[in-house]
């Protein structure tokens, strides 16, 4: 987590609430809205339990098993059975080509496909070789089996939390992870270090102490993935899905939910897009009865600004943030993002700006319209301009349910868009991440 302060200095800020311009101040001290009105705060979901570790350090239990969900939200760890792959190398516990991964990824060259066979493989794997973009290197579970990493016979250290090691540390480019799991990692699940043109896909990051996913690097793609519980830094950095530094990530078709900090981050990066995504319950530690543990909380974290790096340039369309202990969708010093066509519903801001500006909102959904933005900031054809409060959502309490967040027939947010180049049903563009006659997660 980096953690932001809702204090700004010497700028002028427009502040939003239920489609009504509050005020407007040019004062050199304007602290932002912490708390929502009585009765509607989030409740506080359950966290992991606390169990020593071996020499007494704290780390979260394990989750409980996820309940099962509908296809339209599902991201499963194993890939579905179906013909058996190609395999230049097997790693399996025992009567495979190698019995440990890492032994495999030393030995793996350009255009190999090391499948990997079920069982549970305690070891810190490092993968610094590389593929080409024509003939990438590609670590997979076997299908409809599941592989999972767990790092848990490494403590955490923390009082130095970076001299602990990542599950899964990623240094080679054009490498391509596909169905398998990441779990209770003495920091995060994997970092992609410098890492470039990599592809994470069917991936679970669950339980690990600080992120799920870190990425420094540029042009990677992590989709159909989810990322949970990972929340052993009490809040701090214990993000789902975060980009450190870098440019041109995308992220498509994930879940982050119940992670420590924020649900996505992208932190000092730049131009990454963010396409039918869903974060909910982030920022929450690992104790319901202490809150400071708690993270930042914030479902699309989309800037930072860090020794003169500054993130921004982001596009995030068609994602749902929800019940998050902090905003929905929040700038966070990033500047001339682009958010189109999202949703935010039950978090203590539907969308936050702050810094330099210049961000774009356009067709989003704010249940609440609690909206803080700058005067720079354009803001057009959201709930906030257009005074529709109350909407009405097919379900709006279950993330897990196939209509959850679907506009029903008559609601006014259905074609009251605008056109931006993008897929649409109706006659104009519905209000929000889901259209309507349009599956939400699609190519």
């Amino acid at each position: 987590m980096q953690r932001t302060y809702l204090l700004l200095l010497l700028c002028s800020v427009v502040v939003i609430v239920g489609g009504a311009t509050v005020a407007a101040s040019t004062s050199t001290q304007l602290y932002l809205p912490l708390v929502q009105n009585a009765g509607s705060a989030a409740p506080r979901p359950p966290t992991a339990t606390v169990t020593p570790g071996a020499t007494g350090t704290a780390r979260p239990a394990p989750s409980a098993t996820a309940p099962a969900l509908p296809t339209a939200i599902r991201q499963p760890t194993a890939i579905p059975p179906g013909a058996v792959p190609t395999c230049s190398a097997t790693v399996a516990p025992a009567g495979g080509t190698h019995r440990t991964l890492q032994a495999a990824a030393n030995a793996a060259r350009p255009g190999d496909v090391i499948c990997i066979r079920a069982g549970t493989y305690r070891e810190y794997v490092n993968f610094p070789m590389s593929g080409t973009a024509t003939q990438p290197i590609t670590f997979m579970a076997w299908p409809g089996e599941q592989v999972l990493f767990d790092g848990s016979e490494r403590l955490p250290n923390p009082g130095s939390p970076n001299d602990a090691p990542d599950l899964f540390t990623v240094t080679g480019s054009y490498l391509v992870f596909r169905g398998l799991e990441l779990s209770r990692a003495a920091r995060s699940g994997l970092l992609n270090y410098e890492g470039n043109h990599n592809r994470y896909e069917r991936m679970v990051f669950r339980d690990n102490y600080a992120n799920g996913i870190n990425i420094y690097g540029s042009d990677n793609l992590v989709r159909d993935s989810l990322a949970h519980h990972n929340n052993g830094t009490g809040g701090f950095n214990s993000d789902g899905f975060k980009v450190y530094q870098g440019e041109r990530n995308s992220f498509y078709h994930n879940s982050a939910y119940a992670n420590g900090d924020d649900g996505f981050d992208t932190w000092t990066s730049r131009n990454n897009l963010l396409e039918f995504n869903l974060s909910y319950d982030n920022g929450y530690g690992r104790d319901p009865n202490r809150s400071d543990d708690d993270g930042d909380g914030v479902g699309f974290k989309l800037g930072g600004l860090l020794d003169g790096r500054r993130g921004g340039l982001n596009t995030a369309r068609f994602n749902v943030a929800f019940r998050n202990r902090g905003a929905g969708f929040d700038m966070n010093a990033g500047e001339r993002n682009r958010i189109f066509n999202n949703t935010s519903c039950n978090n203590r801001l539907d969308v936050n700006s702050f810094g330099p500006g210049g961000n774009e909102f356009t067709n989003n959904i704010g249940c609440a319209n609690r909206v803080n933005l700058l005067p720079n900031d354009v803001s057009s054809a959201n709930t906030w301009n257009l005074g529709l409060t109350g909407l009405q959502f097919i379900n709006s309490s279950d993330p897990t349910d196939a209509n959850f967040m679907h506009l029903p027939p008559g609601s006014p947010a259905i074609d009251a868009g605008v056109e931006l180049g993008l897929t649409f049903a109706g006659r104009a563009p519905d209000l929000g991440a889901v259209e309507v006659g349009l599956p939400w997660r699609r190519e």
